[in-house]
């Protein structure tokens, strides 16, 4: 992937290769999910019928378990119209005659969370386009329109702030591949894309989870030109 990514930047790939290559990254990741599920259950199932399946075995499983991430399937094309940015409101139970306050409620925390999306777009892309080309960044991943939510975006940040982990570097920016409109998110600044790959192995677990990749500031705004 990351070789696809650097032939993307400097000409010699297309973006068809690059949606291809993210396509076979987030299905191994899929893969791997299955098949440690797969494993925990059968082992479970095991000591189950040997008779030897205990509470602690339950507890351990914990370490093996991970959040539900909010990309799911990113690379997957899902179609080549421009998709709607989905939002689902969340369900508030109400005493009689409070449900319409309530959803109204619901409504304008959901209209704050996409004005704040909005700017975050706008500061996105202005920081892009004021950065000198040959700089780069890390991106940290990308995500569909049709798999998007700006209430899990915001609170996966804040699961991120719970974590002492800082996000004032991340920003966000719209772009397609080939037909497929996406969010792209990354995160910090560096010299160039040497420095900005060096510095994947220093971030977070956390962020690191989400196989992030170096990028140049000049290719991803060819990404974002070319739609």
């Amino acid at each position: 992937l990351e070789a696809t990514e650097a032939g993307f930047d400097v000409g010699t790939r297309t973006s068809v290769d690059v949606l291809i290559s993210l396509r076979a990254t987030y299905a191994a990741q899929r893969d791997y999910a299955g098949a440690r599920y797969q494993f925990l259950i059968d082992t479970l199932k095991l000591k189950q019928a040997s008779g030897l399946l205990s509470t602690s075995d339950l507890e351990n499983i914990n370490f093996w378990l991970v959040d539900e991430p909010i990309v799911r399937d990113s690379a997957k094309p899902t179609g080549t119209e421009n998709l709607p940015v989905e939002i689902e409101l969340s369900r508030i139970e109400s005493a009689p005659g409070k449900a319409d306050e309530s959803e109204e409620l619901v409504v304008n925390s959901e209209n704050q969370q996409l004005t704040r999306l909005q700017r975050d777009l706008d500061t996105g892309l202005h920081w892009l386009e004021s950065e000198e080309k040959s700089r780069a960044t890390i991106q940290i991943m990308m995500i569909g329109f049709r798999n998007f939510n700006a209430r899990d975006y915001y609170n996966y940040l804040d699961s991120l702030v719970s974590q002492n982990i800082d996000v004032s570097g991340f920003r966000i920016y719209q772009t397609s591949i080939n037909d497929l409109e996406v969010f792209g998110v990354i995160y910090g600044e560096y010299e160039n894309r040497r420095e900005a790959s060096e510095h994947i192995n220093k971030l977070p677990e956390a962020l690191k989870a989400r196989s992030p990749m170096p990028r140049t500031i000049g290719g991803i705004l060819k990404e974002i030109n070319d739609r």
